[in-house]
């Protein structure tokens, strides 16, 4: 009789975890299908400035602005020492910000 409830109640919380994951599965495909849209633009090697509309590089050399390690590669990488993810570049051409896409706020 121990087995049969102990069953019991395992297929009980296996059929409610089950129904937990059909609702929360495609919360989480649409989560990530935004981030994948919004990633878009850094499938290029550089991003339009909105305001003067010239290119911005995205590859070089670059420097951390929290702990001041240089590095070349990709600007919205992580920095290999801290860890901080820059949440905006400048223009070259008039210093117009460009914030992030993987950041939302």
């Amino acid at each position: 009789m121990k087995l049969a409830t102990r069953t019991t109640r395992y297929l009980g919380w296996s059929l409610l975890r089950g129904l937990v994951w059909l609702v929360k599965l495609p919360i989480i495909v649409a989560i990530k299908a935004v981030h994948f849209w919004a990633a878009r633009p850094l499938l290029k090697d550089a991003l339009v400035c909105r305001t003067c509309r010239s290119l911005i590089s995205l590859l070089g050399s670059w420097q951390c602005g929290v702990c001041g390690y240089s590095f070349y590669g990709f600007y919205f990488a992580r920095c290999e020492v801290c860890g901080a993810v820059p949440p905006y570049l400048e223009c070259d051409r008039c210093g117009a910000s460009t914030m992030n896409p993987l950041i939302f706020g």
